[in-house]
């Protein structure tokens, strides 16, 4: 199968930028850089989002043409300015300062990209939960979910208090394939598991509450596992060495297990190949790069 004659990837939701400490300005918002990653990968992504018409939304507009990304789904709010989240490091890692009523919470399910889901070919619709802290947004991710029919590949992001383990809960219904990570997996089940079989085990409990097809759980420099109705599959990368953040890692995994997915990558293949790619990605400042060679070296590997 040819990455040329598949089918594509939907993802919808928020796009903006990271404001390290310093000054430091790079593009993000979990959607924006698993569609970056799979663009990077050829895997011509359909992006929905919204930005402002102001200096970082032409920046981001212009970005994504660079990289050589659909901007079709891409709106311009006249009213909005375009995301901005503030970063807050200590040493390697990471938390964030998400401000209220971005344009990516104004969202709107426009003919054109409606249109162009209907008559294309589209294998998944990838959100996080982020977007639904708006109701617009929300809104509009409900509509293109239904008209479309596309199953849906769910991220839960729990970024307080913008949403919740109750609101992960509700997020996750009717999804086939679900990623988070230990830290969210204990709150969306009122837990607190750190020892490794614990944690598979609620993990385990999660999926057949929720029915998914494939729950995805990354525990950062410890590795990830999936989970599916008849088996664990589990991969530690070893050592980390030259980190600089780990802004942006799992968006990295989700990348390439949407890849796999696309390509019908064995379970095992695919959740190595998230691990390294997501383990380089915390290599780099941000979320993405416009360094072609850091996604050419994983795309050779992988025989495309």
């Amino acid at each position: 199968m040819s990455v040329e004659t598949i089918s594509r990837p939907v993802i919808f939701g928020e796009i903006l930028f990271d404001l390290f400490p310093g000054g430091v300005e790079t593009l993000g918002g979990a959607p924006f850089n698993v569609a970056w990653n799979l663009a990077m990968f050829g895997m011509n992504p359909l992006f929905i989002s919204r930005v402002g018409d102001d200096r970082r939304g032409e920046t981001a507009l212009e970005a994504m043409r660079e990289c050589g990304m659909d901007t079709s789904g891409v709106q311009v709010d006249n009213e909005k300015q375009t995301g901005v989240v503030e970063v807050k490091m200590d040493d390697s890692s990471h938390t964030f300062d998400i401000l209220p009523d971005q344009a990516y919470d104004h969202i709107e399910p426009s003919d054109n990209t409606m249109s162009a889901i209907e008559n294309g070919s589209f294998s998944l619709l990838y959100h996080g939960t982020l977007i639904n802290r708006s109701e617009k947004s929300a809104m509009a991710l409900q509509t293109v979910s239904s008209k479309s029919n596309i199953p849906a590949f769910v991220d839960v992001n729990l970024r307080k208090p913008w949403s919740s383990g109750d609101s992960a809960r509700k997020a996750v219904k009717g999804a086939r394939w679900v990623k988070l990570n230990n830290e969210e997996l204990d709150q969306v089940m009122g837990s607190c598991s750190t020892d490794g079989e614990n944690l598979e085990a609620l993990a385990e409990y999660f999926r057949a509450e929720t029915g998914v097809e494939l729950l995805m759980v990354t525990m950062g420099e410890r590795g990830a596992f999936f989970v599916t109705e008849s088996r664990i599959d589990r991969y530690g990368p070893g050592p980390a060495t030259g980190l600089i953040d780990t802004v942006g890692a799992g968006d990295a995994f989700s990348a390439v297990v949407i890849t796999g997915l696309i390509l019908r990558w064995s379970p095992e293949t695919m959740l190595k190949r998230a691990v390294s790619f997501a383990a380089d990605v915390c290599r780099i400042r941000g979320g993405v790069s416009a360094d072609r060679s850091i996604y050419q070296r994983h795309y050779k590997n992988w025989g495309l």
